[in-house]
């Protein structure tokens, strides 16, 4: 089991990615993009594990971090759903600017469960290292799971929670 996945290799997603292999290694990191071909070059070039599709990248990792366009964000969470189902343990961490917690949970539908949801934002500076991000979650969210997050994320520049 991988410690994050990303969903989403764009710039910023690619941002995160280039950090998490820095911060807990490239072995520990999984990706994917609608474009393969990116995800391929990206994974190729920092030594992390390109998959083919965002079930299986959920499936591969603890923590999946959602670095989509907030307008295609639903129709990713609605695929993720039946995998979610079998990976109580999964976190899920947004990027997407305006989208609330419980909106995501929403899109979830009928989980017999609720996964942990963080959500950060992060800025363009984190493509050097050098951004500012911010961290918060909802109430169920344990000190563990700050914690893994901003060590996922620690080599992206400073990462500040938010209540």
């Amino acid at each position: 089991m991988k410690e994050a996945a990303f969903i989403g290799a764009g710039n910023m997603g690619g941002a995160l990615i280039h950090a998490a292999c820095q911060a807990i290694g490239p072995d520990q990191v999984v990706i994917t993009d609608h474009d393969s071909a990116r995800a391929q070059d990206l994974a190729q070039k920092l030594g992390c594990t390109a998959v083919a599709g965002n079930q299986d990248a959920l499936s591969q990792a603890e923590y999946v971090f959602l670095c989509v366009k907030p307008q295609v964000m639903e129709s990713v969470v609605k695929e993720l759903v039946p995998v979610l189902a079998d990976k109580r343990d999964t976190v899920l961490v947004s990027i997407a600017a305006g989208l609330q917690i419980a909106t995501l949970r929403d899109w979830m539908g009928t989980l017999d469960f609720s996964p942990v949801i963080l959500r950060i934002m992060p800025n363009t500076p984190a493509s050097i290292g050098m951004g500012m991000l911010a961290l918060t979650g909802e109430p169920g969210a344990k000190e563990e799971h700050y914690q893994a997050v901003e060590a996922i994320l620690s080599k992206a520049g400073r990462v500040e929670r938010l209540a």
